[in-house]
């Protein structure tokens, strides 16, 4: 039951069916991984329901940066080149401004870091 658009199969996929997988298969390290992350570029659509960003977080200064992989919208298949991370937008907020702090869901046991 994974919806039909592309992108967002994929991250059903990573949100709901990975981490069943991974228990399924015996992982005994089964918590999600959230990072404080600050957003690059802002998100300016308001989000009446929660919505997951498709996001690259790297280290960069010292702290943890979420670039957008371009378009979010859920049939775009491009975005889904280099993501490591959803960046969680709550449900009920507003146009969010760059270098906002947020929630990431990190992907990817390793993440890029750059001094």
């Amino acid at each position: 039951g994974l919806s039909g658009n592309p992108a967002a199969a994929f991250m059903s996929f990573d949100l709901l069916v990975r981490p069943l997988l991974k228990k399924l298969s015996g992982a005994k390290d089964l918590e999600e991984r959230y990072l404080e992350v600050e957003l690059a570029e802002g998100f300016t659509k308001a989000s009446p329901q929660r919505r997951f960003l498709r996001t690259r977080v790297i280290w960069e200064k010292g702290k943890w940066i979420a670039y957008q992989t371009g378009n979010n919208n859920t049939g775009i298949l491009k975005t889904m080149l280099g993501y490591n991370a959803l960046v969680d937008i709550p449900k009920g907020s507003g146009p969010l401004a760059p270098n906002t702090s947020v929630k990431a869901l990190v992907l990817e046991e390793m993440l890029c870091y750059h001094p």
